[in-house]
């Protein structure tokens, strides 16, 4: 993991989807000083690591060079008028988990899919998305599009499960492994990563949902309407399931036609959501084993707003 550290310690993560720094308001970081411009510098991650690329009026101050496009590497100052950044790193910038497909085996660095023709990995016979792997704070979730057996547990499209090292992945008569480079277990790179803080707010056609980590970067992800009424029942009682007959209520108030598929297919559409804003959903949103509940957990202590 890459990050950007300002002076009094406050960090700035650093992902695949870049960095933005300048002087505009809608910028990943303001810099409030009219000698900056608008948009001043990129920094990007990529397999080998960040790269700074200037694109302002005058170049960007690497550690005291000048420079428009460069390679950074932990310690490095990116320094503007008024702010100095450090580049940072706890050593792990991702590309841990591996994916054994016909005997070969790729890395799955943010987001891998293997299927057809447009996909990153394909497989002759293969429809296309057949396997989508997202990198989620450490873990290695799998988006279900087709039917696909894990640890001889069948899951259908739709479904979202958090993976270990050593699954097999049974699809299309073909066997997908997942591992964990350099022989690290999935207990070795994540902890229960549990939010500190969580802000609900509804809005006209959903609701936002506001998650704060520790020593992470805030996640936002935005949920419509029925998905934000499942959560808003389960943050009534953060960390305790609530029953599927209360949720039912909640969600379809005067139909009783629906049923334990309804909320499964919600939570794992809420789950999805989630893994979109680049959260592991496993430990927190949990359906209870055979249906019958649901929960929403937050670390000990959680400040929670609704």
């Amino acid at each position: 993991m890459w990050w950007l550290e300002f002076p009094d310690g406050v960090r700035r993560r650093l992902d695949g989807r870049g960095v933005v720094l300048g002087r505009r308001s809608d910028c990943d970081v303001v810099i409030d000083d009219r000698q900056v411009s608008s948009i001043q510098a990129i920094v990007l991650v990529g397999h080998d690591g960040p790269e700074l690329r200037s694109v302002g009026r005058n170049p960007t101050l690497v550690s005291g060079v000048a420079t428009t496009v460069r390679k950074l590497a932990a310690g490095d100052r990116i320094e503007f008028p008024g702010l100095t950044l450090t580049v940072g790193t706890d050593g792990e910038s991702g590309g841990r988990w591996v994916a054994r497909v016909r005997g070969r085996r790729f890395g799955v660095r943010g987001r891998l899919r293997i299927g057809g023709g447009r996909d990153d990995v394909v497989v002759p016979g293969w429809r296309e998305h057949a396997l989508v792997l997202v990198e989620a704070q450490g873990s290695l979730v799998l988006e279900v599009s087709q039917q696909v057996t894990v640890a001889g547990e069948t899951f259908e499209p739709g479904w979202v499960e958090v993976l270990e090292s050593g699954d097999e992945l049974a699809i299309a008569g073909e066997h997908v492994g997942i591992d964990v480079a350099g022989g690290e277990t999935g207990a070795t790179l994540l902890a229960a990563h549990l939010p500190i803080q969580v802000a609900f707010s509804f809005l006209p056609t959903g609701a936002r949902l506001e998650l704060g980590f520790a020593r992470q970067t805030p996640v936002s992800v935005e949920l419509p309407e029925l998905r934000a009424r499942l959560v808003a029942l389960l943050l009534r009682t953060p960390g305790e399931f609530v029953d599927d007959e209360t949720l039912l209520r909640g969600i379809w108030p005067g139909q009783a036609d629906r049923g334990r598929t309804d909320i499964n297919t919600l939570v794992h559409r809420c789950r999805k959501d989630l893994v979109r804003g680049g959260v592991n959903p496993g430990p927190i949103l949990v359906r209870a084993r055979g249906g019958g509940g649901a929960a929403f957990h937050v670390a000990r202590g959680a400040v929670v707003s609704t």
